[in-house]
């Protein structure tokens, strides 16, 4: 009765397990977080800056920033609560600090575990910059998923 018991036990976890790991989806691209930030003119048009015009750099790290169009993919900091971006525009320099609570998410048995978070509070000097606002507290999981969808964190308007 027993052998019959651990049968059925070991037919049942396969059936499972191969049902479980049907709906995982593969893992297209490997998990970079990033917050979103977009670019605006006068708090109405969207700001495309050409070439270098506008660089953006992150303070103590070594993570590209990417960039599509008007947005920009932030790389944040995971030993520490904020990271801080410099911020060039017409020879103007600015500083752009955000503040943030991080965590670790299963992404599924193909992908892993990603960093994934919640923007909390900002901090701006304003020389060219007019003002900052936080639009989602969610942070993207992927590079490219947030730039894609055109999922803003924060908006920057000059």
């Amino acid at each position: 009765m027993k052998v019959k018991q651990i049968i059925a036990k070991s037919i049942i976890a396969t059936v499972l397990a191969a049902v479980l790991s049907s709906c995982l989806d593969d893992c297209e691209e490997p998990a970079y977080p990033a917050i979103v930030a977009g670019t605006y003119l006068d708090g109405k048009s969207t700001l495309t800056f050409q070439g270098d015009t506008l660089i953006v750099k992150g303070l103590l790290m070594d993570q590209p920033i990417y960039r599509l169009n008007k947005l920009y993919a932030l790389p944040f900091r995971l030993d520490t609560d904020s990271t801080s971006y410099v911020i060039e525009l017409k020879g103007q320099t600015d500083t752009l600090t955000l503040y943030y609570q991080t965590w670790l998410e299963f992404l599924g048995e193909k992908c892993g575990c990603a960093s994934a978070g919640l923007v909390d509070s900002l901090r701006y000097s304003r020389h060219m910059i007019d003002s900052v606002k936080i639009e989602k507290t969610e942070m993207g999981k992927t590079y490219s998923s947030g730039l894609k969808n055109n999922e803003e964190n924060i908006r920057i308007y000059y």
